[in-house]
């Protein structure tokens, strides 16, 4: 139980200091994605909406979070819900 707690903690963190550093590069490609709207191309407003909307979701890091924390904590939950 202490390992398990010991690495969501771990990994928590590691999440927090994933997101700190991928906050200024996904800023910087919103504001790329977003001023490629006013381009006079379909095709460019649409990847820029899509692109925006895409930094503007949890993303990537936190999927990889719930999944990670789902494998640490998986074989324990499992034999609790079984009991």
């Amino acid at each position: 139980m202490v390992f398990r707690v010991a690495a969501s903690c771990v990994a928590i963190l590691l999440y927090g200091w994933i997101n700190f550093l991928l906050n200024p590069v996904a800023t910087v490609l919103s504001g790329q994605a977003a001023a490629r709207q006013f381009a006079n191309s379909t095709v460019a407003n649409t990847g820029s909406i899509y692109g925006v909307q895409f930094f503007d979701q949890p993303g990537v890091p936190a999927l990889v979070l719930l999944i990670v924390l789902a494998a640490i904590w998986w074989k324990r939950v499992r034999f609790v819900g079984s009991g």
